[in-house]
Order: structure tokens, then C-alpha cells, then sequence
């Protein structure tokens, strides 16, 4: 394990690689955000949801990119990846901050080439200098920052020339060797390092060695900055957390010493003893007599009122980056970057209203607007549970979460979404080369300029639509009904007839199938073995997950009489029972689910081996690597699982 690399100068062969990538890259400047820090104010741990520079200017402070820690002194320019964490504070005066977030990439080659060649790609490479010419980047990062909030349309072409010049400016300096790489701060890196792994048994000399330096040099800067060892600072942090155990468990003390990073109990009650001036039963028993004291009136309990709101990202004048709690009144500021970011996304179009809007139908209607100026102008409206909202004719870059599926059934290839992503599912092709969004923020939906975002969360609308216009698809529709929705929305009516005819008539040649005399009066369960313990055991039953929709909604075939009275007396579709019990549950039919790399123990019992339906052959095995197929409920999906099903009950009645 590495804590840090340090940057050093580039390679010359290296700097003309990296130039080659920047002058083929296609770039796009996502965001540009300023924000003047006072001290006390912090931007603590925010991951960057594209590539990014930071110029840090003013009073003194500290940055941090990951696991590096930086001392600012007046200036800095900071460069991290995608996913870099990011945070920095002020030390005595304020510090100005000027953020660039981008997006690169190089078409002809391709990522996972460019890797081949390059030990960093350039728009991931981590890195801190102090330029040689700091006046520069403050009027040319001040002047992307006008232009990019004027409501200018060429805004984004002069901020892309701007940026540009920038990155020019930056590589001619690492070229001409005239700017100096800020070094790490080794020690702000070993207290936070400490202060992270305090429970793990580790030594002082391990952690120098993370660092690259030597624990003479370790020892010597620790002492100088902090008035302490580092071993000292190690103990003081494990006995924190002895403190917080004691007082707030009712842990031994060789569980709480081994919790701690102390090698046994009496090894904890030594150290204790000789820094607190008492044993930690003694402070165990004194803490608990203070809380003894504590009435349910404790004036210094907080009250928690609708009228306070948590955040995990806020970004405005006077504030971090932090979890933090804001008013109704500080949300102000934060939808100033909404509006901006709304306007590009729909080009100038009317925000949806966040009026609730009543169904007159099972699916919401789609009214189309006849364009203004263009074809590729045109709108339509879209009725939505959370009102009217315009969105374009149609739109190609749609980012979604759990209704992937439609949207690829509809031929279009989303630009993100949030889900699982597995090769046995029947678009997974269609995905390949797409990212799959974790979290589903609207901060990291932004980096990828959806003209159109999909949700089924209508909770999520006022942060989503901010970004682009939002559909908010309720999870009340049938798959037929929430296809026929989206393809109206999206102008992709014609995909969706077809799609919903293909479904029909294999759907219509199953039930013929399976409603013959064959299979009259049969009954079907869905299946699967989670093993004998832990928080999810026994064998599951499911009646709409893992193909239960097709089978029983679709299909209408039969559950077994004692499973539909137990699901009806405890309301749950999907449970576990136990090994004892299970086989009780079991239909003339068995849908069974393996998992991927696991035995089933259930199958090795004799109880398993004397269900009618194994004994007589009925049981189609689904293997683990097959999961994905059944994971969605998307018509392409379940066609594909209907495909999969008959073709297996074919084989098995032989």
C-alpha cells in the first residue's frame, strides 16, 4: 500500500504522450464554481463527479487530494480524476477558490489503449505546482467564471477556448521546468493515516515506510509541527476510542482493547492507568453515574424539526462542501447553479412545474407542441405526476436509473444509468461502453449532459430537474403501460408497439402451451437456497422478482395452496423458510435458483431429494450466471425470460 506517489517533473517522452492525448481529446467544460473561504469554513471530502482543477489562492491553508495532503502557501494549482476526494481549508485569511470540472476523452483509441501507453492518463493524473505565473490563472480563471454564468449563448464555446489556453499554459510550464511541484505534507498525511487506522496493529516504522521517509525524518517533522511523537499521537487516538466503548457499550476489555488497535486487554489497562491517572473500569463506572444526571429534558439534546434540511453536498458563497445542515431560506443559493445548469441542458426551455398533477389515466398523457423555429427545435409536453414537463422532441442522451431497460427496448442508448449490469441480460450489449452511476446524484448525472433525465422516484425530482427535465414514472404502471408512456415522451411510439406486440404474441403462445391438459391444475414456486445461516437464510420464496411477474402475473399460473396462505396471512411476496419447513412449500413445478459459485446445501438433504416435483424430474435448475436475465421486468426482459422458460419446460416434460 501507497499513501502517496509524489508527482515529480514528467519524462519528456511522457509530456509529448500526454500533449497527443490533449490534442485529440474531445473536451467539454462541465462546471466552473468559485467560492471564497474563510477560516472555519471547509470544502471537507468532495468527490468530483468529472475531472478536475483546482486554483487555490490568497492566505495560506491545506488541500487535500485523497489520501495527499498539500500546505498552501499563497497559490496553488491542483489537477485530480474523476472520483478524486477532495477537500480544503483555510489557515488565518481567506482563500479564494476557482473550480474547473471537465470531461476528456480520445475517440480514436480509446481509453484502455491509451493506458497501454501511458503509465497516467492525463485526465486522471493527480497533481499540485505552484505556477510560475499566478496572476495568470487568477484573470483567467476570474474570466471563464463571468462568462459562464452570463446568459450568453457563445458562453460555452469562449469558456472551452479559455480552458484550453489554460491547459496550455500549464503543460508549457511543466515543459520549461519553471513551476515547482508542491510536496506533500507528510505529517498532516500521518496524523490522518492515524487517526483513520487506529484499531489496526500497525508500528510508526511501518508508517514511515507508506511515506517513503525514514522514521528518524518522520519523528524529527512530527515533533517540529505537533509538540508530540507520533507514537504519543497513535496511543491518544486509540484511547479516544477506548473512551467512546466505555462510555457508550457494555464491550470486555479484550473486546474493546482488541477494537482499539492495543495487543490485549492488559496492554489497554497499563496504557490507560498511566495516561488517565485511573483504570477504565474506574472510568467506566464514572461515566456511567453522569448519565444517571441526564433527564429526557437535556437542553443540549437538539430538536429535529422539518424546518432543517440534511445535505450531502452543498456549494455556495459562504459554506463546505460537507454534510451539513442548511434552512429553507439557505437553499436559495444553491438553486442559482440549478438555473444555470437547467438553461444549458434544455436550451432556454420552460423548468417543469413541481405541482402535483393527478392521473386521468393509468399512464401519463403526452401532449406534442408544434416547433417554433425548427424541427430540431420541437417540444412536446409530458403530463407527469409531478406536472407538465417539456422536453424535447427527440431526445438522444438520456440518462436513467431502474427503467434502463425501456429505454434501450425504445433504441435509444442511454448516456448513464444506475443499475446492475450483468452479460446474461438481454441488452446488456447495449451498454457496453456506459457507466453505471453510483450514486445516482444529480451532481454526478450533471458531468454527462442528459437532454432528458428518467426516474421511478418522484422524490428525486426537485434535485434532478435542476439538471434536465425529469420524467418521474410511477411504479404502479404495468410494463406495457410504462413503455407506451416513455415511448410517447421520448417520440419513440412506433419502438414501442412493437416492442409490446413482440411480448403479446409470445406470451400468447406460452399460455397456450402452458394452460394445455399437460400442465392443468399444476402449481409453479420460484425458488432459492441462501444457505443455512447468517441474516438471510433458509430457502426464499419469490412471487414477483426472479421471473414471479412473468409466471404469475403474465402467465397466471398457479402458486402453491399453502404458499398463497402464508403469503396471504403475512403480506410478504418474498421470504425465507426454514430447511424444516421449506419442502411444505414446494409446487408441482420448481423454478429453482442457483447462486453463482455456491452448492446448494438444501439440495444435498434427503428432505430435498423426497419433494414430489425432484424426485419426479420437474425441477428447472437456473444457474447462478443466469441471474441477470431474470433481474428486470422491462417487456424486453421478460420476453427474453419467456424465451428462456418454455424453451427449458420443453425439455423437461420430454
Amino acid at each position: 500500500m501507497k499513501l502517496f506517489q509524489s508527482p515529480g517533473p514528467l519524462a519528456a517522452w511522457k509530456l509529448d504522450l500526454e500533449l497527443a492525448i490533449w490534442e485529440q481529446a474531445q473536451v467539454s467544460v462541465v462546471d466552473i464554481r468559485h467560492q471564497r473561504l474563510v477560516p472555519g469554513a471547509v470544502i471537507r471530502e468532495y468527490t468530483a463527479p468529472s475531472s478536475i482543477f483546482l486554483y487555490a489562492y490568497g492566505g495560506g491553508g491545506q488541500v487535500q487530494l485523497d489520501e495527499t495532503s498539500y500546505q498552501l502557501d499563497r497559490f496553488g494549482l491542483f489537477h485530480g480524476g474523476k472520483g478524486t476526494r477532495l477537500s480544503v481549508s483555510p489557515v488565518q485569511e481567506p482563500l479564494d477558490c476557482y473550480m474547473v470540472l471537465y470531461r476528456a476523452r480520445v475517440p480514436l483509441l480509446g481509453r484502455r489503449g491509451l493506458n497501454r501507453m501511458s503509465e497516467a492518463f492525463p485526465f486522471d493524473r493527480q497533481y499540485a505546482l505552484c505556477p510560475d505565473h499566478p496572476l495568470f490563472f487568477v484573470s483567467q480563471l476570474r474570466g471563464m467564471h463571468e462568462r459562464w454564468q452570463a446568459p450568453s449563448p457563445l458562453r460555452r464555446l469562449s469558456v472551452k477556448t479559455s480552458f484550453l489556453q489554460l491547459v496550455c499554459e500549464i503543460y508549457e510550464e511543466l515543459a520549461s521546468g519553471r513551476s515547482a511541484s508542491l510536496r506533500p505534507d507528510l505529517v498532516t498525511m500521518a496524523r490522518n493515516y492515524m487517526a483513520l487506522k487506529y484499531n489496526e496493529a500497525f508500528s510508526i516504522q511501518e508508517l514511515a515506510q507508506l511515506l517513503h521517509i525514514s522514521y528518524s525524518h518522520l519523528y524529527r517533522m512530527f515533533k517540529q509541527q505537533t509538540g508530540e511523537s507520533p507514537q504519543d499521537y497513535l496511543i491518544q487516538k486509540r484511547l479516544e476510542a477506548v473512551q467512546r466503548h466505555l462510555r457508550d457499550s457494555n464491550a470486555s476489555m479484550r473486546e474493546i482493547a482488541l477494537a482499539c488497535g492495543f495487543t490485549d486487554e492488559h496492554n489497554l489497562i497499563r496504557t490507560f492507568k498511566s495516561r488517565l491517572d485511573m483504570t477504565p473500569g474506574e472510568y467506566r463506572e464514572k461515566m456511567s453515574i453522569m448519565k444517571r444526571d441526564d433527564g429526557i429534558g437535556c437542553k443540549a439534546c437538539p430538536l429535529y424539526t422539518d424546518e432543517r434540511i440534511v445535505r450531502q453536498f452543498n456549494f455556495q458563497d459562504k459554506g463546505d462542501y460537507g454534510m451539513r445542515y442548511i434552512t429553507r431560506a439557505n437553499l436559495v443559493m444553491t438553486a442559482m447553479l440549478g438555473i444555470t445548469l437547467l438553461l444549458s441542458a434544455c436550451g432556454g426551455g420552460t423548468a417543469a412545474t413541481n405541482a402535483e398533477t393527478p392521473a386521468s389515466s393509468p399512464a401519463p398523457a403526452v401532449q406534442s407542441e408544434q416547433p417554433t423555429s425548427s424541427p430540431q427545435a420541437a417540444t412536446r409536453i409530458v403530463k407527469t405526476v409531478k406536472g407538465d414537463v417539456e422536453v424535447p422532441a427527440n431526445p438522444q442522451k438520456v440518462a436513467v436509473n431502474w427503467y434502463v431497460g425501456d429505454v434501450v427496448a425504445l433504441g435509444i442508448k442511454p448516456v448513464a444509468f444506475s443499475g446492475w449490469k450483468q452479460p446474461t441480460m438481454p441488452f446488456y450489449d447495449e451498454l457496453d461502453g456506459i457507466e453505471s452511476l453510483d450514486p445516482w446524484e444529480a451532481e454526478n448525472i450533471m458531468v454527462y449532459e442528459p437532454e432528458v433525465i428518467v426516474t421511478y422516484d418522484a422524490a428525486e425530482f426537485d434535485k434532478l430537474s435542476k439538471v434536465a427535465p425529469t420524467l418521474v414514472v410511477e411504479e404502479s404502471l404495468s410494463p406495457e403501460e410504462r413503455l407506451a408512456f416513455l415511448g410517447e415522451a421520448l417520440g419513440r411510439e412506433t419502438e414501442a408497439k412493437a416492442m409490446i406486440d413482440a411480448f403479446s404474441k409470445k406470451l400468447e403462445e406460452a399460455k397456450a402451451k402452458l394452460t394445455s391438459e399437460q400442465f392443468a391444475n399444476k402449481t409453479f414456486s420460484i425458488m432459492e437456497d441462501w444457505g443455512p445461516s447468517g441474516d438471510w437464510s433458509g430457502v426464499a420464496y419469490e412471487t414477483s422478482s426472479r421471473g414471479g411477474t412473468l409466471l404469475y402475473k403474465y402467465l397466471g399460473l398457479k402458486k402453491p395452496a399453502k404458499l398463497e396462505e402464508l403469503i396471504a396471512e403475512n403480506g410478504e411476496g418474498r421470504a425465507t423458510l426454514s430447511y424444516e419447513v421449506a419442502h411444505q412449500y414446494f409446487g408441482d413445478y420448481i423454478f429453482w435458483f442457483r447462486q453463482e459459485g455456491k452448492e446448494s446445501a438444501y439440495a444435498k438433504t434427503d428432505i430435498w431429494k423426497s419433494i414430489p416435483a425432484v424426485a419426479g424430474g420437474r425441477v428447472l435448475e437456473i444457474p447462478g450466471e443466469y441471474q441477470g436475465l431474470f433481474y428486470y421486468n422491462d417487456l424486453g426482459s421478460l420476453k427474453e425470460q419467456l424465451d428462456y422458460i418454455m424453451e427449458n419446460i420443453n425439455e423437461l416434460v420430454k
